[in-house]
């Protein structure tokens, strides 16, 4: 059967492209193969060329976008057209054919490549497996990562019983990627973890939710002393009530922060910090009233993992109820939303 608008399609359609009802350009995939993995990878354009590689950011306050904003993996990162040169080229790494030229090459440049990068990692399965897939002295070179990793739930992973929260989140899950960091990269100085959520964990989190998850990270601290640029971004939700805590500790109940440093100090005895008025920037290093002699100096940086126009401004803590009641149709920039106000 065949006509102008349907047309059969043989066992060698794969590679065409197709386009449905608004547009989009769609791969007919080739289900008659089996799968395989394919490796890629490219130069990162998460940040425009004229940034000054010297701010190396908190990452909030206007700071560099975090691996959370990259998406180069998806092709479209988001200052790749500031960068010089033409599509594909200028996004390909361009080291293969030097690599392949001639043993000598090989060994003066392969420990170039993963030692004076910083290695940027998205795929679970590729990180899970990083053992099988690079020789042990490739990864004992790397002395830079960010790593973006989805938050899983026990009912996403298959192991929720009827007695658990839907929303507890899996911890031999955290445990499993923080084995890798741990004891795969052990010239490791610089890690910066994004966390983020995962489509069935969505925004919701159960009430363990915060306290699993900073047990493995304040035991990865412990057993990586040597970092010397340790951040683990969060989303939201749980980023947002533990800065509350944050904020309770040094300013009381109540305090309005206004384009202030959108991060936590958290030291590896648990307690948790933030940049103290003139509100000077101290990262990578502890905040600057706290000494670095202590125990307090030693831990790691926790931002929140979000782009969102509304974290310029935030109020922290339960405004007065006169407040509350007195909100005009101009009022609403002061306050943050669970979500922005184009989602209501």
């Amino acid at each position: 059967m065949s006509s102008e608008l349907i047309q059969m399609l043989n066992k060698n359609h794969c590679g065409i492209l197709i386009e449905n009802m608004y547009g989009d350009r769609q791969r007919v995939v080739d289900d008659t193969k089996p799968r395989s993995w394919i490796w890629w990878g490219s130069v990162c354009h998460r940040l425009p060329p004229d940034l000054d590689v010297s701010r190396t950011g908190p990452m909030t306050h206007g700071g560099p976008d975090g691996p959370w904003a990259d998406t180069c993996r998806v092709g479209e990162a988001r200052h790749c057209d500031s960068w010089p040169g033409s599509v594909p080229s200028k996004c390909h790494i361009g080291t293969m054919g030097w690599l392949l030229s001639c043993r000598q090459n090989y060994a003066e440049a392969i420990d170039i490549l993963y030692s004076a990068n910083t290695i940027i990692m998205a795929n679970e399965a590729m990180i899970t497996h990083l053992p099988q897939l690079l020789l042990p002295q490739r990864l004992a070179s790397i002395t830079s990562l960010d790593i973006s990793w989805n938050l899983k739930s026990r009912y996403e992973s298959g192991f929720w019983s009827i007695t658990d929260d839907e929303y507890s989140i899996d911890e031999e899950d955290l445990k499993r990627i923080f084995q890798i960091i741990s004891t795969q990269f052990p010239q490791l100085r610089r890690l910066y973890l994004s966390l983020e959520h995962s489509r069935q964990l969505g925004p919701c989190w159960g009430l363990d939710a915060w306290p699993a998850i900073s047990l493995h990270l304040d035991n990865l601290a412990r057993v990586m002393p040597c970092l010397t640029e340790h951040t683990i971004s969060l989303p939201d939700t749980p980023f947002d009530s533990i800065l509350y805590d944050a904020k309770e500790t040094d300013f009381g109940s109540y305090s309005e922060i206004c384009h202030s440093y959108n991060q936590i100090w958290r030291s590896t005895d648990g307690e948790m910090d933030v940049i103290r008025l003139p509100y000077v920037d101290s990262y990578p290093r502890a905040p600057y009233h706290i000494s670095t002699s202590t125990s307090k100096g030693k831990g790691y940086w926790i931002p929140n993992g979000s782009n969102w126009p509304e974290k310029e401004k935030v109020v922290i803590g339960p405004p007065p109820m006169g407040e509350v009641m007195g909100l005009g149709p101009h009022d609403f920039d002061d306050f943050e939303f669970v979500h922005p106000l184009e989602d209501v």
